[in-house]
């Protein structure tokens, strides 16, 4: 498995399942806990709507990608102050799991920011993700309140946890 930063939009069709597959297992594991049931389509179309902010220059976006050219996993990185950037869907496959692909994606991504010189990184994440939660610990994110730069929405906040890294 590789790790490489996407300066543009290429195997766009592959990314947006990706995301699509990312989408569908939130939205499900959100709908369990909340009763929310948010449109899978209408979130990946806004992603690749403002697709523009995860690429340089002042983004990035990370992929794993196996020997024969299938994403395995994704995180997104885009700036939202001067001073900071923000971690979006961060997600590797089911299949792929259990390999570091998660770790090596986050350490990938946190490099990337600080090339784009930020102080911090900010992310969130569900409750029900204690993975994720565990990984970002881990890598030294703390739990902060709801950052107001954030991409979620005010309807998803009771449902996440909010983290940041001092890099």
């Amino acid at each position: 498995m590789e790790i490489r930063s996407i300066d543009k939009l290429e195997s766009e069709a592959q990314l947006r399942d990706l995301v699509r597959e990312y989408l569908s297992h939130e939205i499900s594991e959100l709908r369990a806990i909340s009763g929310l049931d948010l449109n899978v389509d209408e979130l990946v179309a806004d992603t690749f709507d403002h697709i523009d902010e995860y690429l340089p220059p002042t983004g990035g976006l990370h992929i794993s990608i196996d020997g024969s050219d299938n994403l395995q996993g994704c995180v997104f990185l885009k700036m939202i102050r001067p001073d900071a950037c923000e971690i979006k869907r961060l997600y590797v496959k089911p299949a792929a799991r259990g390999l570091g692909l998660g770790r090596k994606l986050m350490e990938s991504i946190l490099s990337h920011a600080r090339n784009l010189g930020a102080a911090h990184v900010l992310l969130d994440t569900g409750f029900y993700d204690t993975a994720a939660q565990g990984l970002y610990r881990n890598l030294g994110f703390d739990q902060i309140e709801c950052y107001p730069e954030g991409e979620s929405d005010p309807e998803l906040q009771p449902y996440l946890l909010f983290m940041q890294l001092d890099l």
